[in-house]
């Protein structure tokens, strides 16, 4: 379960990472962008639908998509991962659940979660 969450979400964090750095950032900061294009430009962003397409599609990612995410996943893992064992232990990863845990538990994250995630 726990290491669900945390692909759950490191995708999250791409997806957010991609959604807040503005159009003008160089492509290979943007490792991701292709492939969000190819396989997911149908998808209506929101609700975690973007997130849940490249989790579906992990298997068809380019490999610097995939070593961007797990960089990211192991940056969240080192920031919230005792934030999400002592906030979202019992949310269901999957459609951007474990992220919005986080942002609703604020209040109670610790400094570097909250600096991951850009909410301080």
């Amino acid at each position: 379960m726990i290491r669900s969450t945390l692909f759950a979400l490191g995708i999250a964090a791409v997806f957010v990472f991609m959604l807040f750095v503005g159009p003008n950032m160089a492509e290979q900061e943007r490792p991701c962008n292709d492939d969000v294009q190819a396989l997911c430009k149908d998808v209506t962003p929101g609700g975690g639908r973007i997130i849940d397409c490249l989790q579906d599609n992990m298997d068809k990612l380019s490999a610097k998509c995939k070593a961007h995410i797990t960089d990211m996943r192991k940056q969240l893992l080192d920031a919230c991962g005792a934030d999400i064992k002592a906030n979202c232990k019992d949310v269901k990863p999957g459609q951007g659940r474990i992220l919005k845990c986080l942002k609703d538990n604020e209040a109670k994250l610790s400094a570097p979660c909250k600096a991951k995630l850009n909410l301080d």
